[in-house]
This record gives C-alpha cells, structure tokens and sequence, in this order.
C-alpha cells in the first residue's frame, strides 16, 4: 500500500510551540472547549503549535485549488519538508500535543511499504490526517486533479490534510 493510500484511510483526506509535557494557558482552554466547534483559525492554531511541539521547522499551508474549495470550503493542506522521513518520536509530539488541545487521536497507521506512517485525529466537526512519509512525484500527482499533475514534485516530510463539513464560507488557502 503506498504511502498516499495512508492519507486517504487514516483521514479526510511555522510555528513553534511549547513542549507537549505541560500545557500552557493556551493549551488548556482550548482542552476545555473541546466540545464546541473549532473554527478554522483554531484548527490552524493547534496544527502550528503542535507541529512546533515536534521540533519541526518551515510550516507551510499550501494553495487548495480553487474548484476543490468550491466544492468543500473547509479544507487544507499543511506541510513540512524535512531531509528524511520524520522520527516516530517527533510525531508523537506533535499527536501529544493535538491530545493536550482537545483532539481525539488514533494511529500510528503503518503504510506497509515502509515509506512512511500516519494518524487520524478529529475534534468533531474537523477530521486530520498527519502523515510522515517520502512520497514520490508519481504518488503525489495522484492527489492532483487532471490538468494539474505535472506541477506534483518528491515530499518528505509530514503532510497534514484537515477538512470538515461545518464550513459554508471558502477558507483562506494559505496564511
């Protein structure tokens, strides 16, 4: 199974932050309204300080096409490039971290080719797929819609796909 497999069966599919081993102020309020709603900036929010928390540097959120945000506004793609795939270890803290700030996590789902592993984590209405893998330029342009699949280049790194169905407005495609 490849590593792009992964991220669709396990989901929907920089900043820095303080170490997952004690919540902050932050932190705990954001556990305690776990029941209500998480808006997208919230979503975003929790992803930068989690990833952060793992010692992962160079967050992005890339570009969602256009015609993909029309037909589900409330999606995104954030990633890390990293020179080899991630440490179970550094994962653990960013997944620790998303626990700490209300998420619900399950995982880590093995690829089965050993290029890579991957989480589910929701907090209802959101579903996050985090998946640390080398994928090749071949994989990532089956993700791409038609006309787009020449732009697909290798990854390495951690991908975090996060989408729900609560949203009416089209999200930012990019901070």
């Amino acid at each position: 199974m490849s590593v792009a497999a992964v991220a669709v069966l396990v989901g929907c599919g920089g900043g820095s932050g303080e170490k997952s081993g004690a919540p902050t102020a932050s932190t705990s309020s954001a556990a305690s309204r776990a029941g209500a709603a998480a808006t997208m900036d919230e979503v975003r929010r929790d992803v930068r300080v989690a990833v952060g928390a793992g010692g992962f540097e160079g967050l992005t959120f890339v570009p969602v096409d256009p015609e993909v945000l029309r037909r589900n506004p409330c999606q995104f793609l954030a990633r890390v490039e990293t020179p080899a795939v991630p440490q179970a270890s550094a994962v653990a803290e960013v997944t620790g971290e998303l626990k700490l700030r209300g998420w619900q996590v399950s995982g880590p789902y093995d690829s089965g080719d050993g290029a890579g592993f991957g989480y589910s984590v929701t907090r209802k209405p959101w579903n996050l797929s985090l998946t640390a893998a080398s994928v090749t330029k071949e994989e990532m342009a089956t993700q791409l819609p038609l006309g787009k699949k020449d732009r697909a280049s290798d990854f390495t790194g951690l991908m975090i796909f996060g989408g729900s169905p609560a949203c009416r407005e089209p999200a930012p495609s990019q901070e």
